[in-house]
């Protein structure tokens, strides 16, 4: 009798451990669910920063291209002084 209780104890032993492996394999399963969750909101926040930055040189090329339309109203300006002179 006493060998068929130390191979249950065994026996019990291991599916104890199996299952506290089986948690341990979930909680690590969450965790990288978790780390995948992060690495999303990483991926969308290079995206928003990617289109803030394709916006700033947009803004970048407009204010250049003002700076050159202003130089020539300021030389069309000069030629009109200089005309009716």
């Amino acid at each position: 009798m006493g060998k068929k209780n130390i191979l249950a104890s065994i026996v019990a032993g291991i599916a104890e451990y199996c299952r506290v492996l089986r948690g341990i394999a979930g909680v690590l399963r969450g965790i990288a669910g978790y780390g995948r969750v992060l690495w999303g909101i990483a991926e969308y926040c290079g995206a928003l920063q990617s289109i803030v930055g394709y916006c700033g040189a947009l803004q970048s090329i407009v204010g250049h291209c003002r700076g050159h339309c202003r130089v020539l109203h300021s030389i069309a300006g000069h030629c009109r002084v200089v005309r009716d002179c």
